[in-house]
């Protein structure tokens, strides 16, 4: 052992001349390896992009978001191709309770039917949105609005606001009682004193009450239709219409 030892520690000075030059050549190539920018040029990486970037861009390319009034004052064409996409399943990023309201007041205040069609198929969407939160209340406006306007303007079978066939359908749809379970319901509460009613009982009670003024408010939109002689024919529709007075 003690022999392989010196020969290995003669050979390495005997041979240290040569071998410096390599060994520090070699030393330099490690050191350039691991540590950019010494002996080598470092190329920089490159950065990843801020979260923020690609909204900054939208930002600048998207158009800015219109008001609701400004919506309106485009005019009832251009809000029916505004509302197309979301007719078809597209979901809107706002409520379509303003678009409604306003097409709503101006079908009224000028007696113009194009801005009626708007305020029924913004009245359509408004009644899908939150799960149908409001949808009872969302039709009967609509439906009370195509009935003045058929009033006015007359039946035309087919027409999206002229169409009597509409109202008659989702009264029918949206009747929850019959007209004896109707007049019964009605006679009961009219007699008893809610305060007096247990909580379980006052819980049905005005539950009941709640669906027989619906029931009344969607005969008064029954009415209108009969007065202006746009309900002919229809017997269970005008016994509806007879006893409505009758209806809490």
């Amino acid at each position: 052992m003690k022999k392989q030892i010196g020969n290995s520690i003669q050979y390495l000075t005997s041979n240290y001349g040569k071998m410096y030059p390599r060994i520090l050549k070699s030393l330099h190539e490690y050191f350039d390896r691991r540590r950019p920018g010494i002996g080598m040029k470092q190329v920089p990486k490159p950065r990843a992009a801020s979260p923020a970037a690609p909204r900054a861009a939208l930002k600048k390319t998207r158009e800015p978001r219109l008001t609701l009034q400004a919506m309106l004052n485009k005019g009832p064409e251009w809000l029916g191709a505004y509302l197309s996409p979301f007719e078809a399943g597209h979901i809107s990023p706002h409520s379509m309770a303003g678009i409604e309201a306003g097409a709503t007041s101006k079908a009224r205040t000028q007696k113009s039917l194009p801005w009626a069609d708007i305020a029924v198929r913004a009245a359509a969407l408004h009644a899908a949105e939150d799960s149908g939160r409001h949808r009872t209340a969302v039709l009967m406006k609509a439906m009370a609005l195509r009935a003045e306007f058929i009033a006015r303007e007359g039946a035309k079978p087919g027409h999206l606001v002229l169409d009597p066939a509409h109202i008659t359908r989702w009264f029918r749809a949206d009747a929850e009682f019959d007209i004896k379970t109707a007049l019964e319901k009605s006679a009961r509460w009219r007699k008893t004193k809610l305060m007096e009613l247990p909580k379980d009982q006052l819980a049905a009670a005005r539950d009941d009450l709640s669906k027989l003024r619906h029931l009344k408010g969607r005969i008064g939109v029954l009415k209108t239709l009969a007065d202006a002689r746009a309900l002919q024919g229809d017997a269970e529709l005008a016994e509806w219409i007879k006893i409505r007075d009758q209806i809490i």
